[in-house]
């Protein structure tokens, strides 16, 4: 009876997988940059210091903290393909 009710389109599960996967990443990225900057940044004072007008602390924690995730998460949703 609810068989019909819980069919999803195909091209709108690919759009659901990948609103999660992004989704999932950015909170990710939020938290573990965040904790880097009151962290780090504040003990080593990397938000007074200045690369071609960029706070230096983002141009050090962005990477690092992409580099934490591809290394230590995966990162997966429930409409990916089975």
């Amino acid at each position: 009876m609810l068989k019909g009710v819980l069919k999803i389109d195909p091209l709108l599960k690919q759009l659901l997988h990948y609103i999660s996967v992004c989704g999932t990443f950015m909170v990710l990225f939020g938290i573990f940059f965040l904790v880097q900057k009151y962290t780090i940044g504040i003990l080593l004072s990397l938000h007074n210091k200045y690369l071609f007008n960029i706070p230096l602390d983002i141009l050090v924690f962005t990477p690092s903290t992409i580099l934490i995730i591809k290394q230590y998460f995966k990162i997966s949703s429930p409409y990916s393909k089975d």
